[in-house]
């Protein structure tokens, strides 16, 4: 998806604040602990044995799409957040797929 982006008026230019991006370690432990929010029910005690192999993955792919050299770029932990909510719906889905 393409935004379309509007440069900001000069006059709030002096508030504009650069935080800069988060190290690599720090972005895998913040997708770590999304993880962990999300598999801490009941219900996803099976995929808890596997959160350090997605939250590797997760990172693995921020990184990857941050080295693109178009709008696909810029990644952000929202995307993270997404991708497990929709890993859970395919999770929750597989009884459902069962016919006997």
């Amino acid at each position: 998806m393409v935004y379309r982006v509007i440069p900001l008026p000069r006059s709030l230019l002096p508030l504009v604040w650069d935080f800069g991006e988060l190290s690599s370690e720090t972005e895998k432990w913040y997708i770590l602990k999304i993880i962990h929010v999300h598999f801490r029910t009941d219900c996803y005690n099976v995929l808890c044995h596997c959160c350090d192999v997605i939250a590797t993955v997760l990172s693995n792919v921020q990184n990857y799409m941050r080295e693109m050299r178009d709008e696909c770029s810029f990644v952000s932990l929202r995307d993270v957040e997404r991708t497990v909510q929709v890993m859970l719906w395919f999770y929750k889905l597989i009884p459902k797929l069962h016919l006997d």
